[in-house]
């Protein structure tokens, strides 16, 4: 293989990647394209090696009560919440190991308690595509994108325009609005 016989070309990989800020996962697929054999590797959330993380997690979630707080995994999955986020999305029939990007995106799901949807919606777009793009494409997120664009009008797609650094999620359970 012509690339494998030139070691330089790997460092050259490696210091795109890094100057770059090229995630990891990608790295690996550009070293792999180089000819190279990958240099980094995942780490699951339950090796032993992730305890301080997952103390630290917990140790912050706890801390933000009595606001909910949660944690989320690439693919937006319900990896840890504290006690107010136990309840406020135990409400809706999320618990941790769930989906929230399922929930959100299911015609019937979370979607329709969220009485800001549009706002939330152009949001939670742009912050996909900028996931997927960090993460040199992604199943899941482009699935998401697809079934998010499709919900959206036209007129309300981001073109470019700056949002507000925050957008607060306005839920109607009942009579109860929360913020």
């Amino acid at each position: 293989h012509f690339f494998g016989r030139h070691p330089e070309l790997k460092a050259m990989v490696a210091h795109l990647s890094e100057a770059l800020n090229v995630p990891r996962p990608a790295r690996n697929a550009l070293l792999i394209a180089a000819g190279f054999a990958t240099s980094y590797r995942s780490r699951e959330p339950d090796e032993a090696v992730m305890a301080q993380v997952r103390a630290a997690i917990d140790w912050m979630l706890t801390r933000h009560a009595p606001f909910p707080g949660i944690a989320i995994d690439q693919h937006w999955n319900l990896v840890s919440m504290n006690e107010p986020a136990m309840k406020l999305y135990g409400a809706v029939g999320l618990k941790s190991g769930d989906s929230l990007l399922d929930a959100i995106l299911a015609s019937d799901g979370l979607r329709q308690v969220i009485e800001n949807w549009t706002e939330v919606a152009a949001y939670m777009l742009a912050r996909l595509r900028t996931e997927n793009a960090y993460f040199g494409g992604d199943p899941v997120l482009e699935r998401a994108i697809a079934i998010l664009s499709d919900t959206q009008p036209a007129n309300n797609v981001n073109h470019g325009e700056a949002l507000p650094p925050i957008v607060p999620v306005k839920l109607r359970l009942g009579e109860l609005q929360m913020s």
